[in-house]
């Protein structure tokens, strides 16, 4: 069931999220969709570097002094200042990952508003492929090359330890942004992916 969840769970999130920042870029500007962006989603993330994240690390640090594996603590497990207040987002890390690739995405709308003509080519050549039998062994292959450069068993992986992102973690969900985003505004391509 886990192996399962986790196969389609955070892909289907940033798939979802790509779409509507797409959907709102469109309906809004830039520099709002920005302020947004950090509103919904940085301050979140502040606030649950500050407040959630150390209690967590509280807890853990807390299991391990009652339960100790053999020989010593292990020094992420000491209680310190460093350890309760580390930039380990643990379970908030989607968070800074939706953030970094948000900002990504709508610097990369700006380039290409200055050049319409590719953004044309790029939702003509997606609605192609979306359009064609091709399509799921197409995505398929692309996400299959992200992943051959992660280790674990969950496809995906485990996020990063600290804020700075996985690069293949980053480029994975930034692949399943994109997929929504481009899927934003193209109906008949809503149609054809159910």
């Amino acid at each position: 069931v886990v192996w399962f969840v986790h196969t389609w769970h955070m892909p289907l999130f940033f798939a979802i999220s790509g779409f509507l920042a797409a959907s709102a870029l469109r309906r809004s500007t830039a520099v709002r969709q920005l302020r947004a962006r950090f509103r919904r989603l940085g301050l979140p993330l502040v606030v649950g570097m500050l407040a959630v994240v150390p209690l967590a690390n509280l807890l853990v640090i807390g299991a391990a002094a009652l339960w100790p594996r053999k020989g010593e603590l292990p020094p992420k497990r000491e209680l310190d200042l460093a350890n309760v207040f580390s930039l380990n987002p643990r379970h908030l890390w989607f968070i800074a990952y939706l953030l970094m690739i948000s900002l990504l995405a709508i610097g990369v709308w700006l380039a290409i508003q200055r050049a319409p003509k590719v953004g044309v080519a790029i939702n003509r050549g997606f609605g192609q492929l979306m359009r064609s039998w091709w399509a799921v062994p197409a995505l398929a292959s692309i996400s299959a090359a992200i992943l051959i450069t992660k280790t674990g068993w969950v496809a995906g992986g485990s996020a990063s330890n600290s804020l700075v992102p996985a690069p293949t973690l980053f480029a994975y969900f930034s692949f399943f942004f994109v997929f929504g985003w481009l899927h934003s505004g193209q109906s008949d391509l809503i149609e054809q992916l159910k």
